[in-house]
């Protein structure tokens, strides 16, 4: 799984030369979820428990709780990635200037960019 993960890393920073779009985008959207189920295998090894267990932490009490840390990063994430690609697109296809949509004194402006 990890060593998926790397790859799916490094298709995605272009380390295999340069890759069909669709094929680094696939990439794009399967990395956080092999990252974290990277994550989940590494919190079932047992090595990792032998290593922690002279600090006092047990399998089943740190378990749980690092298990619902990951999954509230990976939302987190996740929803960080998706308002960042749509902030993106609209930067993209609008400029400012345009129709102004807002609520209160807080107003964005909005004009279709013409495509040559």
């Amino acid at each position: 799984m990890t060593g998926a993960t790397a790859a799916l890393w490094f298709t995605r920073r272009g380390r295999f030369g340069t890759l069909p779009r669709p094929l680094r985008e696939l990439a794009t959207v399967l990395l956080p979820f092999f990252i974290i189920f990277t994550f989940f295998a590494f919190l079932s090894s047992t090595l990792l428990w032998n290593l922690v267990k002279p600090l006092g932490l047990t399998r089943n009490e740190a378990a749980p709780v690092a298990i619902l840390g990951s999954v509230a990063l990976f939302a987190l994430g996740s929803g960080w990635i998706f308002l960042r690609g749509l902030f993106r697109w609209l930067g993209d296809n609008y400029q400012h200037h345009g129709v102004g949509v807002g609520l209160g004194p807080v107003y964005v402006y909005f004009r279709k960019r013409r495509v040559p």
